[in-house]
């Protein structure tokens, strides 16, 4: 038994805004930070699976436009990690998520993840998720999230990989269901690692975003992602 406890800080920040409508719609976009808090109590069992008792806390601040928004909301998802079948590591967590945003509403939040585990060059995960997240485009607040994955990682040696994903969300806003956004994204990345450091660059990255009630747009965009870590 032990006590687990991760935190995130994100933040995004919204440049020039090249379309100021489409369709007619015009387009919301907000600077959004974000503090994630998981923590709770893990058990792991004789048999390697582990049981992650997971109370999570988001709090986010959008603005943009004139508006600032809040959001708040409170998680309690059990993540359970098994090696139920020979090779491969399933992870199962069902829970519920609170919004204060919108009354204190609760929504269902889960996921399923299916990783190969054995030490070969390539690499296999497949993930669905449904959860509570705050906005930074539409109408700002809350969003249900619900994302489909496809992972495909190949080590070509020990300082280089290639990482291939394949992804699908649908989410919508929530009380009322304004506007729903999915992004259809194919990304490639190419990892270098060279004396602890990692360096990731995103090749291709195009996303087609239906907008409900307007036309859609891609979006496409470059990224190198350097990254170290001292052990």
């Amino acid at each position: 038994m032990s006590l687990r406890s991760d935190y995130s800080y994100s933040l995004y920040k919204v440049g020039q805004i090249f379309l100021t409508s489409l369709g007619g719609v015009p387009v919301a976009f907000f600077d959004t930070s974000v503090h994630n808090v998981a923590t709770g109590p893990t058990y792991r069992f004789e048999g390697g699976d582990t049981l992650f008792l997971k109370y999570n806390y988001v709090a986010a601040e959008t603005s943009g436009q004139g508006v600032s928004i809040s959001y708040r909301a409170h998680a309690i998802v059990p993540e359970y990690v098994s090696k139920v079948i020979p090779g491969w590591l399933v992870t199962i967590s069902a829970g519920a998520t609170i919004v204060e945003q919108v009354q204190n509403r609760t929504y269902f939040a889960g996921k399923f993840a299916l990783t190969t585990n054995y030490e070969k060059p390539t690499r296999l995960q497949l993930s669905l998720s449904r959860q509570a997240a705050p906005a930074f485009f539409g109408t700002g607040g809350a969003l249900m999230s619900n994302t489909a994955q496809l992972l495909v990682t190949h080590g070509f040696s020990k300082i280089l990989k290639l990482t291939v994903s394949g992804n699908y969300a649908y989410n919508e806003s929530t009380p009322v269901d304004v506007f729903t956004l999915n992004p259809l994204p194919a990304l490639h990345y190419l990892n270098t690692s060279l004396r602890g450091a990692l360096c990731s660059a995103s090749l291709r990255n195009i996303a087609s975003s239906p907008y409900t009630g307007i036309s859609t747009f891609d979006r496409h965009a470059t990224k190198i992602t350097l990254r170290t870590e001292w052990k």
